[in-house]
This record gives structure tokens, C-alpha cells and sequence, in this order.
């Protein structure tokens, strides 16, 4: 049962840890996704209370890629940004 939804805003690197930590004791596994034009990534997640989570930050997108409406898996955003800028 969900009770509520938080929002938590936070650095990319935070983002990263987090979802390492939460990886690591949880038997499912959660990743992060990137929206490009809204210039930022986030991750989902339920915390052990049941509450529905979501850690969002900000990241710089290039103006080249502000364009693109879809949410990317962060793998798909890290091989875009390499594919773009060789």
C-alpha cells in the first residue's frame, strides 16, 4: 500500500549512490532515466514502508540533444552523449 509520494531533488552523484544502496539490499533492482528535454534523471522506487519515492536531479544537456521527448535508460543517455560528441 502506498501512502504517499516524495519528490527529493539531489546531485547526479547522489543519485548514483542511491541507487547503488538500494540495489544492494534489495532483491529488485532499479535503474535510473534521463529526460533530456526536461534536463534531468530520476529513478523510482518503493521504500521499505511501502511509500512510492522518486530522487531527481538536474543535469546539463547539451543543445544538440534538447530536443529528444523520450526517456532514455542512462545507459542509452551515456552511449547518446559518446555517439554525439566522438
Amino acid at each position: 500500500m502506498r501512502l504517499f509520494t516524495t519528490k527529493v531533488v539531489c546531485t547526479f552523484i547522489l543519485l548514483l549512490d542511491s541507487i547503488f544502496f538500494f540495489n544492494s539490499y534489495s532483491n529488485e533492482s532499479i535503474a535510473p532515466f534521463v529526460r533530456p528535454h526536461q534536463g534531468n534523471a530520476s529513478v523510482y522506487f518503493i521504500d521499505p514502508d511501502g511509500n512510492s519515492l522518486e530522487l531527481i536531479c538536474h543535469i546539463i544537456v547539451p543543445n544538440a540533444l534538447k530536443h529528444i521527448t523520450n526517456k532514455l535508460s542512462f545507459k542509452d543517455w551515456e552511449k547518446l552523449l559518446a555517439d554525439t560528441f566522438e
